[in-house]
Order: C-alpha cells, then sequence, then structure tokens
C-alpha cells in the first residue's frame, strides 16, 4: 500500500522514461497487479495520476480517520473490473 500527501506538481512519466525506478514500477505492476494507493490531500501529481489512469494504482482518498477506520480497520479498498 502507498500512502501519498503531496503537492500537485511533480514529474510525469515521460519524464521517467529511460529511469530504473519506472522500469522497476512497471514489472512490479505486471507481477503484482494494481497497487492500492491512499491520498490525504485528494490531490495526485502528474506521475501517480497517469499511472491511476493505467491502472496501475487503485487509488483511494480521504482523511487519516478515515484511511484508518476503512482501509485499516474494515480492511476494505476500492476495486475496479479488472480486480479478482
Amino acid at each position: 500500500m502507498l500512502i501519498t500527501k503531496g503537492p500537485a506538481t511533480g514529474p510525469v512519466l515521460a519524464d521517467l522514461k529511460d529511469d530504473v525506478f519506472a522500469e522497476n514500477m512497471t514489472r512490479a505492476a505486471k507481477q503484482a497487479g494494481q497497487l492500492h494507493t491512499f491520498s490525504l490531500d485528494n490531490q495526485l501529481s502528474p506521475m501517480l495520476r497517469s499511472l491511476a489512469e493505467l491502472r496501475v494504482l487503485a487509488v483511494m482518498s480521504g482523511t487519516v480517520a478515515e484511511l484508518v477506520q476503512t482501509v485499516f480497520g474494515q480492511k476494505l479498498f476500492v476495486t475496479t473490473a479488472e480486480q479478482p
């Protein structure tokens, strides 16, 4: 699970095209499926937004209390049609 709270600015996927991080992320996504991601400020950086659009990330957003109650307490997370 990735928990994020950050600025809405940052690199875009094209900036990381030949980067080791991008290669590792692509490989991990193919092996593990979608990475559950929780945004504490409801704003994703351009890179995370692109990864969500590509369905590499399954994204929820909310407060810390909602994170604790829903994700950790009830063990619930968003699902998509592609997820089993």
